[in-house]
């Protein structure tokens, strides 16, 4: 679930003022890597049945184009599929990162506007007390005027 999905205008003024919120939503960069490597897999299994089946005829059938056939899927296929998981794991990676950098970019204005809200929380405690400390000494005169 995303961190926070804020409506658009209220993005477009944190970047105004200088809060930067990104423009991503994490829970799709993590789905993209998800998919990324459950397409990796789905390659690494279609090889593998590939394999067998080529396997298969060849143990079904004898000659010099059949074991040609043999070693140069063995020899190809295999170095071939395993750059293209490797590169998908690492593709998948990259994203798992890329959605935790989007979720500490978004988590900073958290912060900060929590802090906000603290100061202002804090300033307007401040300002009742003393507004109630400055009531204090005129209802005080004002009772002692009255003797």
């Amino acid at each position: 679930m995303a961190i926070d999905d804020l409506p658009l205008p209220v993005v477009n003024f944190l970047n105004v003022i200088g809060v930067p919120w990104p423009y991503l939503d994490e829970d799709v960069v993590l789905q993209f890597a998800s998919l990324t490597r459950e397409f990796g897999q789905a390659v690494r299994t279609t090889h593998e049945d590939a394999t067998h089946a080529v396997h298969a005829l060849a143990e079904a059938h004898q000659g010099g184009s059949i074991e040609a056939m043999r070693s140069g899927w063995g020899a190809m296929s295999d170095k071939h599929v395993n750059e293209i998981v490797t590169g998908c794991d690492a593709l998948a990676g990259a994203l798992d990162a890329a959605a935790g950098y989007i979720v500490a970019q978004k988590a900073e204005p958290n912060g900060l506007s929590l802090a906000m809200c603290r100061v202002e929380h804090r300033e307007r405690a401040i300002d009742a007390i003393a507004c109630r400390l400055s009531r204090r000494p005129h209802a005080r005169l004002r009772g002692r005027r009255g003797h």
